[in-house]
């Protein structure tokens, strides 16, 4: 409802990540965490949507470790660091993190894009991380030269005030929308 308000065009099916979950119901055991993850992938899309971008274009929720099975103890990523540590008593202590990680990709235009960085770097309910970012222009070259070196006619000073100038104003840059792409990880804290 609110994607159609704000016109922005969402991929088709689209259930916040959770696809399996809109067929079965998710074991008992992970149902409170999953139920956290989707409160925090609401507020994320929010913040797109208020925004008003033009489209997402792909969103992907990485699976939490207890959806597969695994061990509480998961082996971290490359460049991640481990939030246990063992005490000396021979004790871990719990893990005081627990990160959940999105991909996005959408498309609009620059102001609205800026606005969505903004308030995913500002968020006070929520603590995102953008880990990777990549922006990508639809337009791949810039305007020719020969239409940009050409002199700008100044309006003559009998003009009335109703009238437009001579030559309307071309814009050059600003124009164009974007296609972002960004990893984003929603940190739960659980102490």
């Amino acid at each position: 409802e609110r994607a159609r308000t704000n016109n922005v065009k969402l991929p088709d099916k689209f259930e916040l990540g959770f696809d399996e979950f809109a067929r079965t119901m998710p074991s008992t055991a992970v149902a409170a965490l999953l139920g956290q993850e989707l409160s925090q992938v609401q507020m994320f899309i929010n913040i797109l949507l208020d925004a008003k971008v033009d489209s997402i274009t792909a969103f992907r929720r990485r699976p939490l470790p207890e959806e597969r099975g695994a061990s509480p103890t998961p082996t971290p990523s490359p460049g991640q660091r481990v939030a246990t540590s063992a005490k000396p008593g021979g004790t871990p202590t719990p893990k005081l993190i627990e990160r959940n990680v999105i991909e996005v990709t959408f498309k609009a235009a620059p102001g609205a894009a800026r606005k969505v960085m903004n308030e995913i770097t500002s968020s006070t309910s929520q603590f995102f991380i953008i880990r990777t970012l990549y922006v990508h222009n639809e337009k791949d070259k810039g305007p020719p030269r020969s239409r940009t070196g050409a002199p700008t006619p100044t309006p003559s000073p009998q003009a009335s005030p109703g009238q437009s100038p001579a030559a309307a104003l071309n814009f050059i840059v600003g124009t164009e929308h974007i296609e972002v792409s960004a990893t984003v990880e929603m940190l739960r804290f659980t102490f």
